[in-house]
């Protein structure tokens, strides 16, 4: 298995956003500036580029040919403030990860997850990237820059080296074709809307779907709205989704969704 942060511009924005209170498009803005970000930083952003690296982790360490567009994808663009403020209030961090495990059939997904304090990687901050294998003698932890120009300078470097000595890409003939499913992972949950209903009511109406919340956020009011984030014990997508999905119907209010790891995924 594996689980890393493959993206040096998108973990550079929720840090700032994390670490210094600044919203998203600043962030993004600051990145920019400072060469952590391309002038279109859409591949970045919506979760393209770590996509395309989980890819090619998968060809290293689990021998699977998988297409970056069957694995489920998800960016950070749409992370809210209020996201990032709630996950620090329930113990943990918002990080831009890719994630895979090949133990009974490959499951994997690229997107910003809630991470726990005691998480390895809630720790990669900045443009760091890292990379966490888990193995039968316990998981290795590989770090290193994965954004700006000298980092960029160095990489193009090698590339014009491996070509000017006729270095060719290893093939490897015993490859699987495969595209992953979805795993089953917990969960962290926003909810907003002008008056959100009562917390027991939330509760019957998740319970009522086999969601059920483990810790909950206390609710804030911005912009005209009460926001409440929680943890939810794990489940498969299409189940929470169905429960989201009763609970807009239920009091017209607008809900995220973001998976959830444990300290030793």
């Amino acid at each position: 298995s594996l689980v890393g942060i493959a993206n040096g511009t998108s973990n550079f924005v929720l840090t700032q956003c994390d670490l210094e209170g600044t919203e998203p498009v600043d962030a993004l803005g600051t990145a920019q500036r400072r060469g952590y970000a391309e002038p279109d930083p859409q591949n970045d952003i919506d979760g393209t580029d770590a996509g395309e690296k989980l890819a090619v982790l998968l060809q290293h360490f689990a021998a699977r040919h998988v297409p970056p567009d069957g694995i489920e994808t998800r960016g950070i663009a749409g992370i809210t403030s209020t996201q990032i403020r709630h996950a620090r209030e329930l113990g943990g961090v918002l990080k831009p990860i890719v994630c895979a495990d090949w133990t009974k059939g490959l499951e994997a997904f690229v997107g910003p997850a809630f991470l726990p304090a005691a998480h390895p990687l809630s720790r990669v901050d900045g443009v760091e990237n890292a990379l966490l294998l888990g193995r039968a003698g316990g998981r290795l932890l590989f770090q290193g820059p994965g954004a700006g120009p000298d980092v960029t300078a160095a990489t193009v470097l090698d590339d014009v080296l491996e070509v000017a000595a006729g270095a060719a890409p290893l093939a490897r003939a015993d490859l699987k074709s495969d595209r992953p499913g979805s795993p089953e992972t917990g969960w962290f949950v926003t909810v907003d809307a002008v008056r959100l209903p009562r917390p027991v009511d939330v509760a019957d109406l998740l319970g009522s779907y086999g969601i059920y919340a483990h810790r909950t956020s206390a609710r804030h009011a911005a912009g005209g709205r009460e926001h409440q984030s929680l943890l939810a014990w794990p489940v498969r997508r299409p189940q929470l989704e169905a429960a989201l999905d009763a609970l807009r119907q239920s009091c017209a209010c607008a809900t995220a969704a973001l998976r959830a790891l444990e300290p030793t995924q």
